[in-house]
């Protein structure tokens, strides 16, 4: 039997009865009589949710801007009553129910006895996701899905405490630049923004008010749904910290905010919202921040999984962090952007923000070699691009690995053979990221390979 809410077939955290019935174990009343007479080998995808109605009140903070920090509307919503949610239990290999129907499911499919299961499909686990059906049938209709997780052939991370921060990623070894550290199966998948939900919510809300009641919902419907998590995963997740505490968020959707990833690969109710997802991962959401990050993100589609690669040479001991936001953004609009974290960032970058700011102005979108432009002219062009890139340590960047690219061909193009040899070297050693490769990459890493011989 595949893993899902069957009457007697439940699983959850730690601490819940596996043995109860759907209701009991969930708290929501089960439509229960779908499945009567179904062999033992029947299978369960999940939960159909018939509450999705969508109106002009009930939808509208569906894309608000979430408050964070200490909201004092929080806990106090007079008048205002959780709905309490349908469920259906659905066939899970099945993939042809309605585009718009939302759906609990696991990625991949899991059996309820998972030592049914390899010792590698084990290790790579399941992702439990709240998606829509047209997102389920794209991601299991990939060619070879599920693929392996990656890992590196070594280990090359720890997680320790780090100071005023908590915890942290540490590097074991060195590791060079555009080598994989780490990949993982997501623990939660879930909208990245709050679903229309069909709520008894009153008339006279503000908007403020009408946002915490959309949270409040969306809280009860989170915490039935980590119910079906195996009771290590869910651990997991649940160690993970909240800095949305004070806020109305709750205990799962406050981390799900504190620790996600976005994921835009895939997007949820494409046809009407259209909307990305989040992920939220055990280690690679253990990464801290920093504005001048050593290492970046990439969510695979075919394994379902998240990487974490070396941007630049990482010492064995150095802590590893991630950016939480855009590359060459200001030291204003990244303060903005991070406050919801609680994160006030004293990176070098931040530190000395004026000479920063004026040093990422200066960095510009790739653009490939121009034929009617001095050969010279465009070769210190990438270069001092790749400079600046140093100097603000955003070879996270997808200019710092392009601008390699365009030097290898015009070094190529001047006959400099031995600068092209080592910026090939480099860029093949840096496009070992999947996150940065496009076609011209692909094309400057074909002709220098083929040229600088």
């Amino acid at each position: 039997m595949k893993r899902g809410f069957v009457e007697g077939k439940t699983t959850g955290p730690k601490g819940t009865d596996n043995n109860k019935p759907l209701a009991q174990t969930g708290g929501l009343e089960s439509a229960g009589q779908e499945h009567a007479g179904l062999g033992p080998d029947w299978h369960v995808a999940a939960f159909l949710y018939a509450t999705f109605d969508v109106d002009l009140h009930t939808d509208g903070p569906g894309h608000m801007k979430l408050s964070y920090g200490v909201v004092k509307e929080a806990g106090n919503l007079d008048g205002f009553v959780p709905k309490k949610l349908q469920c259906t239990e659905l066939d899970a290999t099945r993939l042809d129910h309605p585009d718009d129907i939302t759906i609990q499911t696991t990625i991949p499919t899991q059996w309820a006895d998972i030592e049914q299961h390899t010792a590698a499909e084990r290790q790579d686990s399941w992702c439990d996701a709240v998606l829509d059906a047209a997102t389920k049938r794209e991601i299991f209709s990939q060619p070879g899905f599920p693929r392996p997780v990656p890992r590196p052939s070594t280990p090359a991370h720890r997680i320790a405490p780090a100071g005023a921060k908590g915890l942290g990623v540490f590097a074991t070894r060195n590791i060079k630049g555009g080598e994989l550290i780490l990949g993982e199966r997501p623990l939660l998948m879930t909208p990245a923004h709050i679903p229309p939900m069909s709520t008894n919510i009153p008339n006279h809300f503000t908007l403020q008010q009408l946002a915490l009641a959309k949270m409040a919902d969306w809280e009860i419907y989170l915490e039935q749904f980590v119910k079906r998590m195996l009771p290590d995963r869910y651990e997991k997740f649940m160690s993970l910290a909240n800095s949305h505490q004070h806020d109305g968020s709750g205990e799962i959707l406050g981390r799900i905010r504190t620790n996600a990833f976005r994921m835009s690969c895939f997007r949820y109710l494409r046809k009407t919202r259209d909307g990305p997802y989040s992920v939220v991962c055990d280690e690679s959401s253990r990464f801290n921040h920093s504005c001048r990050p050593n290492a970046t993100h990439h969510f695979d589609p075919e394994s379902f999984s998240m990487s974490i690669y070396a941007a630049r040479d990482i010492r064995v001991g150095e802590e590893m962090c991630v950016s939480y936001v855009s590359d060459c953004t200001s030291y204003e609009k990244r303060r903005e952007n991070l406050a919801p974290y609680g994160i006030e960032c004293t990176c070098e970058a931040c530190e000395d923000h004026v000479v920063s700011d004026a040093r990422r102005s200066e960095i510009i979108p790739f653009r490939m070699p121009d034929s009617q432009v001095d050969p010279e002219a465009e070769l210190r062009r990438y270069l001092s691009q790749i400079l600046l890139i140093e100097k603000e340590g955003l070879e996270c960047s997808d200019q710092y690995v392009q601008n390699h690219a365009g030097v290898a061909i015009v070094a190529l193009g001047l006959g400099k053979k031995g600068l092209a040899r080592k910026y090939n070297a480099r860029l093949v050693q840096l496009a070992k990221r999947p996150d940065v490769i496009d076609p011209d990459v692909l094309l400057a890493i074909a002709m220098a390979s083929m040229m600088a011989t």
